[in-house]
């Protein structure tokens, strides 16, 4: 790992340490993560896939380094020497108050229990659950960068989708949303800002498109409520074909 950042150095049991006398490595991970399996504890160590947002805090002054995300799409182990549970933290101007475990590592404590990663399909899953399903893809990782995250979760564990990354794009422009009209995508939101999108759950971009796509929603009782409420229709085929128009 020759590129590692320099607060990391490999321990002799093959494993990463933190390494930055008198600062602290502090790790927002969502509650969220928790709640859907994505992270686990096992008495002093976590098991959680390595998408999340840190900070390098000075232990005497208070001060940071600024906010960056944690790029390693896979289930790895860690071992923080104390985790608190934090509240409707705002970690950007573009993103929405949201419950995190705050993890915290002192110099020499490890932040990667083992460099020699499990390869199993079952990460790949909950990596496309966590981006997909659960529509959480944090708005620190910049758009045009999203789809090397999934490339890199399905290599990690020894996988290769074998599709052209279009595919990826196609998925990725409908999941992520302007942040401030979710109505449309954010490659239609007229700004060039690469954080300034929400993601949400594929299973409700439907019900952002128009009445018609909503009521595919797997819960029919709230595809009605959407269909109901949506008041910026769009034609689409599938409405022509069922009232007719398209035999």
């Amino acid at each position: 790992m020759a590129d590692m950042p320099s607060f990391c150095v490999k321990n002799k049991d093959g494993g990463i340490d933190f390494k930055s006398p008198g600062k602290e490595f502090v790790a927002y991970i969502p509650e969220k993560y928790f709640e859907r399996s994505i992270a686990e504890q096992e008495g002093d160590f976590y098991n959680l896939i390595g998408v999340y947002d840190y900070t390098i805090q000075d232990l005497k002054t208070g001060k940071n380094n600024g906010l960056h995300p944690f790029r390693l799409p896979t289930l790895f182990s860690t071992k923080p020497y104390s985790v608190e549970k934090r509240q409707q933290i705002r970690l950007t101007d573009d993103s929405e108050p949201d419950d995190y475990r705050i993890f915290r590592y002192q110099d020499g404590d490890t932040l990667i229990v083992s460099t020699e990663l499990v390869q199993f399909i079952g990460n790949v899953e909950k990596f496309i659950n966590l981006f997909f399903i659960l529509g959480y893809i944090p708005n620190t990782i910049p758009y045009d960068q999203i789809h090397e995250y999934i490339i890199e979760s399905a290599a990690l564990n020894g996988y290769s989708y074998g599709i052209n990354n279009q595919v990826f794009g196609f998925c990725i422009s409908e999941v992520c949303r302007s942040k401030d009209n979710p109505s449309i995508p954010w490659r239609l939101s007229d700004t060039d800002d690469l954080h300034a999108y929400h993601s949400t759950s594929v299973k409700n971009v439907s019900k952002l498109i128009s009445p018609y796509t909503a009521l595919l929603s797997e819960d029919f009782d709230e595809s009605i409520l959407h269909a109901m409420m949506n008041n910026e229709p769009k034609d689409t085929t599938l409405e022509k074909v069922l009232v007719g128009e398209i035999k």
